[in-house]
């Protein structure tokens, strides 16, 4: 699982869930990294596609916060996520999330994305987004 913390301070932890077939992203959220509130899916328009490994684009303070920071003219959150190509998802409400790609599904799986494995290289197999990504000034720091 990854958590972040929202601008007022609650914690999203995005994780996955199993039922033996289907890996889905869900989302839970907490004030006090004791007492969680599960909100489901991260996907919920897609509950059947196989999803998982969410990654928030966030701001790590000097204080040891991890704080998801709203992008863009939009001011939506944004997520990569996925397992063997890393996906990218946009939020309003670090609940919800819709895919950027949504039309990209084959046989109950994502395709496409921004990072896919390359061949004949240590990541040949497969890539997944480690921590919650790092903004860095104007910049994207993916683990």
């Amino acid at each position: 699982p990854r958590v972040v913390q929202d601008e007022e301070g609650t914690y999203f932890m995005m994780y996955t869930s199993y039922d033996g077939h289907v890996a889905r992203l869900s989302v839970a959220s907490s004030k006090d990294l004791i007492t969680w509130t599960k909100h489901g899916l991260a996907f919920k328009r897609f509950p059947d596609v196989w999803s998982k490994a969410g990654s928030i684009v966030s701001t790590y303070h000097e204080d040891g916060r991890v704080v998801a920071t709203r992008l863009g003219e939009e001011k939506m959150y944004y997520m990569y996520w996925g397992e063997g190509n890393i996906k990218l998802a946009k939020s309003k409400d670090l609940k919800s999330w819709v895919p950027v790609d949504s039309e990209n599904i084959m046989s109950g799986r994502w395709t496409g994305g921004v990072l896919a494995p390359r061949p004949s290289s240590w990541d040949s197999d497969l890539v997944e987004p480690g921590p919650p990504a790092m903004l860095q000034g104007d910049k994207i720091l993916l683990i």
